[in-house]
């Protein structure tokens, strides 16, 4: 078998066991993929001058005022080539690559109310509130008194409508949009279309098929949106499973059933890791964390890369038995998240980033530090978090305790690695010190931190 054959048979099997998992073994009927139709549309015909892509519907203001500054209209107004290919694909129909997804209008109002319904049954959740997410995708799904609405907005034909305007606002009209501006109201271009008519009436799969809708909407598109924008929107998406999962916590026997549950609908729903492969001890991930716990602090990813942490959070999902412990769960992971965030800001205090140096060193290399000798007390203070029965003010002060114990494990071991090189070296710090006198380096940098990034440039820590 063929290593592209076999990687194909190894995702199947995946989402097989994403659909056990998540009590979906008839995901497929349900998809909205399957229940997609081919609709021929002209601009005039859909409602889109007032709906966003998410990335730009902060801006929903002044999108459409002509602003040289706006993203779209510069994408529109300024750009031949891409007027171009407008122009083009009004002549054509994409039997493979539609060139719009529009919704109609009452499953435009139906997500609504649905989104609606979700806040007011979750308002009170403790962790990944809703409020703000349910008003922006309120901005997204706008109501219209037309049949249908864009959700490939920006990119199709809110972009038309621009070059529509721009040969009415222009003195010097671009042949292209000359030629185009013709067929405004006349050609048809061949899209996909969701209606109402395929939402299932089994709340568990609504639920699932309202997180499928919403995703859509950058889907289509989000080849060109660059990380921090995916990321973003990907949180929104994990706080709506998170919601949905968790007004139903009576149904779990536990959490860790709970988080499976979790990971298996958004491997089966969500646009991204749809070419990897399903693993179900993978309770919590990076996203989902930082979606629900964070605040005004940011997690970095290498953070979260450090095994100490992450084996907190996964025992304490796995090993609380009851489906009383659930809120003791989430309580502990957000603990375990404001202790992470602690060692991220202390450990910068031994070695700084600068332009993203070190941070593998001064993050990640804690797991094997300590691993070793008396350094074991940290793995032991860990496995007490995780086995011991303790309520969260204990817990906090345990995780305060264990941090210490790394940010000191690590200065030493840094400290060590630096006297040694010294000795071998005797002038080596003489020749730093004149070296940062001579750089002019900023204020913040101080000698110190200079010479120790010289250290870690070294290799010696």
């Amino acid at each position: 078998m063929k290593k592209e054959q076999f990687k194909s048979v190894e995702i199947g099997q995946s989402r097989n066991k994403a659909m056990i998992i998540g009590y979906l073994p008839e995901f497929d009927k349900i998809s909205i993929y399957n229940h997609v139709q081919e609709i021929k549309l002209k601009a005039t015909d859909v409602e889109y001058q007032f709906n966003f892509n998410p990335r730009y519907v902060h801006m929903k203001e002044s999108i459409y005022s002509g602003s040289e500054e706006e993203q779209i209209c510069k994408k529109s107004n300024n750009n031949l080539k891409r007027l171009s290919q407008i122009i083009n694909n009004t002549n054509k129909d994409f039997k493979t690559n539609h060139q719009f997804i529009v919704f109609h209008y009452s499953l435009i109002d139906s997500i609504n109310k649905w989104l609606d319904d979700l806040w007011e049954s979750t308002k009170y959740m403790k962790y990944g509130n809703l409020k703000n997410d349910v008003g922006l995708l309120h901005d997204v799904f706008h109501n219209t008194e037309k049949e249908w609405v864009v959700i490939d907005g920006n990119s199709y034909f809110s972009s038309i409508h621009q070059s529509y305007l721009a040969r009415k606002q222009l003195k010097n009209v671009p042949d292209e949009i000359k030629e185009w501006s013709k067929y405004y109201n006349v050609r048809k271009s061949l899209g996909k279309a969701y209606t109402k008519d395929m939402l299932s009436t089994q709340s568990d799969e609504y639920d699932i098929q309202m997180i499928q809708l919403i995703a859509l909407v950058m889907e289509k598109n989000m080849s060109s949106w660059n990380q921090s924008d995916k990321i973003d929107f990907m949180k929104i998406l994990y706080r709506l499973l998170f919601a949905i999962t968790y007004r139903n916590k009576d149904k779990w026997i536990n959490a860790n059933d709970m988080f499976v549950y979790i990971q298996a609908i958004r491997y089966l729903t969500l646009p991204f890791d749809k070419t990897t492969t399903f693993k179900q001890t993978n309770r919590m991930n990076y996203i989902l964390l930082t979606a629900l716990y964070e605040k005004d602090k940011n997690l970095e990813k290498t953070t979260f890369n450090i095994k100490m942490f992450r084996n907190l959070i996964e025992g304490l999902i796995s090993k609380n038995e009851r489906k009383e412990k659930l809120d003791y769960v989430l309580d502990g992971l957000n603990e375990v998240y404001n202790a992470m965030i602690y060692y991220q800001n202390e450990s910068l205090h031994i070695l700084k980033d600068i332009d993203g140096q070190s941070a593998r060193d001064r993050l990640t290399k804690i797991d094997s530090l300590c691993a070793n000798g008396v350094m074991k007390y940290t793995s032991k203070c860990r496995d007490k978090i995780i086995n011991d029965d303790i309520d969260i003010v204990q817990m906090r002060k345990k995780l305060k305790q264990m941090a210490d114990n790394m940010i000191k494990v690590y200065q030493n071991y840094l400290n060590n690695n630096v006297t040694k090189l010294l000795h071998n070296n005797p002038k080596l710090a003489s020749n730093i010190s004149n070296i940062y006198k001579l750089g002019h380096f900023e204020d913040n940098l101080t000698e110190r931190d200079f010479f120790l990034l010289v250290m870690d440039a070294l290799k010696c820590s």
